[in-house]
């Protein structure tokens, strides 16, 4: 990300199957899903740890940097992750996340989501939509030794190619309580832009670690 200096170290939280990894100098890779950490390992994407949000490896202020892309709207304790991350970060450490908005978009791009919602029979949202509004998560943050430092909406561009596209950006939705016929009728729905590509907003917030943090965690 570029909100980020160059570090040794970078903790990538929620890593998944590494993509920041060839992006960040001193990627270290943290994701509780075996799943996702030999996917990473097979594409030689190294180090990566297996640890929860709540409960990483590393020694208290031993991290210059940090980034979590896509994960802290479905951690299963925002608040605790936001600890974790402020314990290991150092004084002056900088964290990066980007998460899902739904600004800035025109009204045909909007168009196209209503769609995709219609067949799934639902709204697209995360459960920690409500936690991760501007005001409450600086305020959050705040308690955990953060500052906001910066808090911007982007709009990227997501090329669907081929059919493995149009699947991987289907299941990146969090749809757990979908019937998987919705589903796959909303991948026929976006399957239909093959060649094209799709407007995905998202929000970049940049933290600043201000404070001794909570020493909670077992870091190493």
């Amino acid at each position: 990300m570029e909100a980020l200096p160059s570090a040794e170290c970078v903790v990538d939280v929620g890593s998944g199957s590494g993509p920041l990894a060839e992006r960040l100098d001193g990627w270290v890779g943290a994701d509780r899903s075996i799943a996702e950490i030999g996917m990473a390992m097979s594409d030689g994407r190294r180090p990566v740890v297996q640890a929860d949000a709540g409960m990483l490896p590393f020694a208290s202020a031993s991290v210059r940097a940090a980034v979590s892309s896509m994960a802290l709207q479905i951690v299963d304790d925002l608040d605790g992750a936001l600890a974790e991350l402020a314990r290991v970060l150092a004084p002056g450490g900088l964290l990066a996340v980007l998460l899902p908005t739904t600004r800035p978009m025109t009204i045909r791009q909007l168009l196209g989501y209503a769609r995709l919602q219609l067949v799934l029979r639902q709204v697209i949202g995360y459960p920690n939509d409500e936690e991760l509004t501007p005001d409450r998560l600086a305020a959050s943050a705040s308690r955990m030794g953060f500052r906001v430092t910066g808090d911007e909406q982007l709009t990227f561009w997501y090329p669907i190619l081929d059919e493995q596209h149009v699947a991987d950006f289907v299941d990146s939705l969090y749809l757990p309580d979908v019937d998987p016929r919705r589903v796959e009728r909303a991948r026929r729905v976006l399957a239909r832009r093959i060649g094209g590509s799709l407007a995905v907003p998202l929000r970049r917030v940049v933290f600043t670690q201000t404070s001794e943090a909570l020493t909670s965690g077992t870091g190493w």
